[in-house]
């Protein structure tokens, strides 16, 4: 069942190259559910780089974080907001923006 997103996402979600491909991630695997570290290692980097923007997209609404704070579990938050946002992150034209968007280029 989905939830109800009280604030926006697509505002300030996606500030990071980081976060894009974190948010492409899940897209691609939307039931996922794994820590920073098992997250890193599938996109390529530490947790210790994912960490952060796990946490900014947690607090930002995008995803649920629970557990411990030493080893958080993160997955999708299954809101109306988030699916919008997950189907910019999955097209290339969506990506594109996004792209332009974080280097301040015009598209």
């Amino acid at each position: 069942m989905s939830e109800q997103c009280d604030e926006d996402p697509l505002v300030t979600a996606i500030d990071s190259p980081v976060k894009l491909e974190i948010l492409a991630f899940f897209a691609c695997s939307p039931a996922a559910i794994d820590c920073a570290d098992g997250i890193g290692v599938r996109l390529g980097y530490t947790g210790a780089v994912v960490g952060p923007p796990l946490e900014e997209l947690a607090s930002a609404g995008v995803l649920r974080r629970a557990g411990a704070d030493r080893m958080p579990i993160f997955r999708l938050h299954d809101c109306a907001a988030v699916r919008t946002l997950l189907d910019l992150v999955s097209s290339r034209e969506g990506r594109s923006r996004i792209a332009s968007r974080l280097t301040g280029t015009r598209e």
